[in-house]
């Protein structure tokens, strides 16, 4: 005899409430952040996902902000690389691939707001990672932490940028990449930019200047150590 099976969806809303867990509401929001986008986001939406009422997920997360900043944590599991704990600058650079490799992988993820961001138990790895790199350089705790806020504005801030161009990129026709011509009179009021005027607009590539940006970082770390050693 064959049993037919009922489908979640059939199970009362207070009884399926009852049950829920954080971890289920996170893991529903990441669901509707991949198929949906940042704009379709919300508590409404998480719920339906689970097929309960938005009420029942304010028991377990107490705003969309609080959602916010569990799902990017969420988001950034199992991130940290292997590292091989040689040289600070392997490290730091092994470390921000992973960073926004990650941002990229997950849809809209550069949206959540760093700002509204605290550390959670799949972010501390990273983060330990990146300030345990930076203070194998060297430097004293104040400007592990100015390296540190600066490397995160830049990863996070390329990663979002190159987002960004990904998702004009793929409007019909790149229409989104389109840069209207510079005008003829600024050539000599502006020669600098009108000399490279193509090169700027051309289609993007990201390798390369995420590359040329982490050097400029590490350099810039490097000159600060110099700086900070007695003259002999």
């Amino acid at each position: 005899m064959a049993l037919s099976l009922r489908p979640a969806a059939s199970a009362p809303a207070r009884r399926r409430a009852a049950f829920l867990t954080r971890a289920e509401i996170v893991a529903a929001a990441a669901v509707v952040l991949e198929r949906e986008g940042y704009d379709a986001l919300n508590m409404r939406a998480v719920a339906a996902e689970l097929r309960v009422q938005a009420a029942a997920l304010y028991r377990h997360v107490a705003s969309r902000a609080e959602l916010d900043d569990l799902l990017f944590d969420h988001l950034m599991a199992d991130c940290t690389p292997q590292l091989q704990g040689l040289d600070w600058r392997v490290d730091v650079a092994a470390i921000a691939d992973a960073w926004r490799s990650r941002l990229l992988a997950r849809r809209d993820a550069t949206r959540i707001a760093l700002g509204q961001v605290s550390v959670g138990p799949n972010l501390a790895p990273l983060m330990d990672a990146a300030l345990d790199a930076l203070g194998r350089s060297g430097l004293g705790d104040a400007d592990i932490v100015e390296a540190y806020q600066a490397w995160v504005i830049f990863v996070h801030g390329f990663a979002s940028a190159e987002a960004s161009h990904r998702d004009l990129a793929a409007r019909p026709q790149g229409e989104g990449l389109r840069i209207a011509p510079l005008r003829p009179e600024w050539a000599k009021a502006y020669p600098a930019l009108w000399r490279l005027a193509d090169a700027i607009s051309a289609p993007a590539g990201f390798e390369a200047p995420f590359a040329f940006g982490l050097d400029a970082l590490i350099a810039g770390i490097e000159r600060r150590l110099a700086a900070s050693r007695p003259a002999r």
